[in-house]
Parts: structure tokens; sequence; C-alpha cells
């Protein structure tokens, strides 16, 4: 029995999967997991394995894991780590590493072992903390202490690089024992800034206030059902982030802001005189680059990083260093008041002077609403996991698709904003949502940054659905060229595979449309097999409006 038997154990005290990518300096820790009965999930690249992990951490709200060697499997794994730190996702990541030995000894030696690579350092800035084990003890502190460090406080990922013979180490039953029981996996009781001053100073303006507001964020998700529930309480006017979507979807909700977001929730923003933040960091693709509007108003923030309540571009009124449901309980939710019929009376108006331009294409081609709309139609009756890449159909499902989270949950890379994040993320939800159906969303250009990972829905006999929406353009970045620059020279028109043969070489049904049929949607969505649909849409379908630098959140770009 080797070492690498400790984070075995460990593994199986969550979920008890490992995806994974192999490669010779992690291959100790695959045989021992084996041994001891881990599942192991083998994409076809690091990347494909790390969303894979990111999509079961989402759903479970614990630490999933994830191997791959040292060298190119440790760098290929960076951009799931990235998505990890700026999503708050709690993610183990173990890689190989050449032994001891080989490591690099001199600043002035670029490469001492084979496939060598000083990954600790490299992904230091975008982890909660990094580790390099060397010997057993130090393996053993390092991943009780990982367990507890990614899911603690605002959740994170954590690494652990592996030398090859610290993983080749022999360990016996009692060593193994003692090890296991040297530190709890108990996450300690975080402490929260929250007094009994603030808590009457913030029922106090929130009772004194003619047009509150609340914004959910991210930090709002891991826990949505208890904050729909404590929201339910007061008839306060509901926004959120893109993150935020889902989390309460009643007559209260508005729609979600910022640079992509529903024109009438930035202006009911815009018109609000008290906002309570509870779990966004208010960055630039929510509140637009003029923030002096939003520097004028009573913004109460909740937020369980300090660090972004200290270093927020927007002017605090109060800082409130807590989560999301510790703040709302705490707070006297049933002594609000207030009377503000009028303000609701006034976002309705808000909401009637609104469009979306999304359909206003000129050329031949099916909407982006009607093929979504169609999807929501027809997934109203099982619950539903939707991932979106990244680009314009990404914001087009966020605008037409109905997620309240009970029925739909959208699942998309936000902070890091990763094109090919979709078909991985899809596959991992599969794995650990079997029962559930589970839709791909994706551009012609998202979806082949991960298309190898095709080959895993036969393999692993996963019937997920793929919608691909194909403009035959990088649309959200040629928007922008075109906007910015008065051309789109690198993303304007591509010339696209038939993404219907190539699901059939995979083994995976394909349909095509080119000229909008309802009957063709929900024959794929209810074949079962697994099924691709290719849909033809506008090539110059618009995402519109669109909050542009220098405008106002009452000022968006709309499509002429």
């Amino acid at each position: 029995m080797f070492s690498t038997s400790i984070i075995a154990k460990i593994i199986n005290e969550f979920s008890g999967n490992l995806f994974l990518y192999p490669g010779g300096t992690i291959a100790p820790l695959l045989h021992e997991c084996k041994r001891i009965n881990v599942n192991l999930i083998v994409s076809k690249n690091e990347q494909g394995a790390g969303y894979m992990a990111l999509a079961e951490a989402q759903l479970t709200n614990k630490p999933s894991f994830v191997a791959v060697t040292s060298g190119p499997g440790a760098t290929n794994i960076i951009t799931t780590i990235a998505d990890a730190y700026y999503d708050s996702i709690p993610l183990i990541i173990i890689t190989g590493q050449v032994g001891i030995a080989d490591l690099q000894r001199s600043e002035n030696i670029r490469q001492r072992g084979f496939q060598e690579v000083p990954i600790i350092n490299i992904v230091k800035d975008i982890t909660k903390k990094v580790f390099q084990p060397k010997s057993i003890e130090e393996l053993s502190r390092a991943i009780h202490e990982a367990c507890i460090i990614t899911n603690n406080g605002r959740k994170g990922p954590v690494l652990i690089d592996l030398p090859m013979n610290v993983q080749l180490q022999k360990i016996d039953d009692e060593t193994l024992n003692t090890l296991l029981n040297i530190a709890s996996l108990k996450t300690p009781k975080q402490k929260y800034g929250l007094n009994n001053e603030i808590v009457s100073k913030v029922n106090q303006i929130i009772n004194s206030a003619k047009k509150p507001l609340i914004l959910l964020g991210g930090g709002s998700q891991e826990k949505w059902e208890e904050v729909r529930k404590l929201l339910q309480i007061i008839k306060i006017p509901v926004v959120s982030s893109l993150r935020g979507i889902g989390i309460i979807n009643d007559k209260n909700y508005n729609g979600w802001i910022g640079h992509t977001g529903l024109p009438w929730a930035n202006k009911i923003l815009y018109e609000a005189d008290t906002v309570l933040v509870l779990g966004s960091r208010l960055d630039i693709r929510q509140t637009g680059s003029e923030t002096f509007v939003l520097d004028k108003k009573n913004i109460i923030h909740v937020d369980i990083d300090e660090n972004e309540l200290e270093n927020c571009r927007i002017k605090n009124t109060i800082k409130i260093n807590s989560s999301v449901v510790n703040f709302l309980e705490l707070i006297n939710l049933k002594a609000y008041t207030q009377d503000i019929d009028t303000w609701k009376k006034d976002i309705e108006e808000i909401k009637k002077s609104y469009t979306l331009q999304d359909d206003s294409g000129k050329d031949i081609g099916i909407n982006p609403s009607e093929i979504l709309k169609s999807v929501d139609k027809f997934t109203n009756d099982k619950m539903t996991y939707i991932a979106t890449g990244v680009g314009s159909h990404q914001h087009w499902a966020a605008r037409y698709i109905n997620f309240d989270n009970k029925s739909k949950m959208l699942f998309t890379s936000a902070g890091h904003g990763t094109m090919g994040y979709s078909l991985p993320t899809a596959l991992g939800l599969k794995c650990c949502r079997k029962d559930s159906l589970i839709i791909c969303i994706d551009g012609d250009g998202s979806f082949q940054i991960n298309i190898q990972e095709l080959a895993l829905i036969d393999e692993l006999k996963l019937n997920i659905k793929i919608l691909i929406m194909d403009n035959s353009r990088l649309g959200i970045v040629s928007q922008f060229q075109n906007i910015t620059f008065g051309d789109d020279p690198t993303t304007g028109t591509f010339k696209n595979p038939n993404f219907v043969e190539i699901a059939k070489a995979y083994k995976i049904d394909g349909y095509y449309m080119e000229i909008f049929d309802e009957e063709i949607v929900e024959k794929w969505l209810n074949n079962e097999r697994a099924s691709l649909l290719h849909v033809k849409i506008k090539h110059d379908a618009p995402l519109s409006p669109m909050l542009l630098g220098g405008q106002k959140l009452n000022e968006m770009w709309y499509y002429e």
C-alpha cells in the first residue's frame, strides 16, 4: 500500500469520484485510487476533467477532485483552476510532479526533470493555497487542510503538487489510520463582522427607503433555497447578476443586470435609492464603467470576502462581512413595513417600456429567441440542468430560458468567461444527476474548444442533449469589434464543419435545422439516446441591447 491511499480514502469520504487525465507522474495515485474503489472518470483532455469536477462541486456544494500529470498536464488544467477561483467553487487539484531529487535547484536552470513545471508558482495567484508535500506526514496534512480551505469562507481551488517519490512511499494500515485521524475534516466556524448596531442601522435604512432594491449575486447561490425563503418574507423588488439567476423567480424578480443583462433590470437599478447587495462584487460587467450614479445611492453591501468590500469600485454606505444566509437570518425582515406600492408601479411601467432586439438581424436564419423559447417550453416537466459556453448564445439563454433552480438551473463560466466550458460541464452534471435532463447549449465557436469530450458520451453512456447555435462567427466579439473599430477581420465569417456528421462519428444522434420547426426540437429533447441539434441562426443576429463602456445603466446600445 502506498502513501496516496490517504488521498483515495479522503476522496471516498466525499463523492467517491476522481476526474482525471492520466500520465506517468500521477499513475501511483490513480492505481491506489483504483485499489480502494474510487470511481475514476477519464476525460479526453485535462481541461475537460477539470470542468466535469467543477460541475460536481457546484451541484453538491462540496469539494470535488481532479488529478492530472506533471508538465503539460498541469499547465492544461490552469484554465479550470482560474474558473474555480473567480467563480468561488471548491476544487482540489492534484498534480503529479517529478521526484524531489529531480526538482529544479536554481532559478538559472530552466528544467531539471522531464515534464517538470513549477506549477505551484504558476498558480499561486489563482488558488487559495498550494502544497508540495515532501513526506507522507506532509501529504496527510496537505489533503486534510485542502479539504477545509477549499470549502471555508469564500470557496475556491487548492492545488497539491505530488512528487513521484512521495507517492511511491510505502505505508501500513496502522500508519494510514493514524494519519487519517491526525486532522479533523470539520470546518472551523466562520466569524462575521455583524453586531446589533449594524443590524439596527440596516433595518433603519431599508425601512426609510422609497425605492429599495435587492441585488442577488453568485454568493447567494450556495444556499439558494434558504435565501429564497427568507426573501419571500419581504416584498422588496429583486434583480440579480448573471451568477444570481434562478435564486428567486417570483413576481418580485425583475431580471438580471449588467453588460448583457435585461435593459429594464438595469433601469430599475439606476432608479433605486437603496440597494441591498447580497453576494455580488459589483464588477464593471454588472454596473458599467460609469459608477457615479450608484455612488449616490444607499448601498448595503454584504459579502463573505472582506477584500471585496474594502476594494469595491462602488462607494458603500455599509460594508458587512458575512455570508448571505447568516445576514438574512440576523436582520429583522418581518420588521419591514414600508409602503412601496408606487415604486412597484413604476417598475411595471419601466418593464413595459423596454424590448429586446436579439431577433432583429436581417440575414436568413433562425431567430435566437425562437429556438431558446422552444427549449424552455419543452423542459418544464423534469428537473433540467443547462450548461452554456461563452458567447452570444450564453446571454441569449439567460434572457429567454426561465431559470428558477427548482426546475431549471444554469451553469456558466462567469468571472473567467471560458469558451469550451459547456460540454465537459454537461458531462459532469450527467455523471452526478443521471435521472435529470442535461442540456449543453453552445455556439459554433465555443463548442469546438473542447469538442473531443464527445467521445465520453458513448464511453459512459451519457444521454445529454447538445444544442449548437451556429451563426458562423464569434458573435459577441465580432459585435464588439464592429462597434468599436468598424470591422471584424478575425471573428466575422467562419467555415464550420457538419456538426451532425461529427455527432454520428461519436455515435450520437444528430438533427439539423435552418428553418424553425418545433417538432424537431421536441424530437431532439425526447430522444432516448444522446442527441445533437445543429441550428443555423441568423449570421447577423445581435446581442442587443448591450451596455457599452462610458454608458450609464440607463443608456444601452441598440442594434440598428
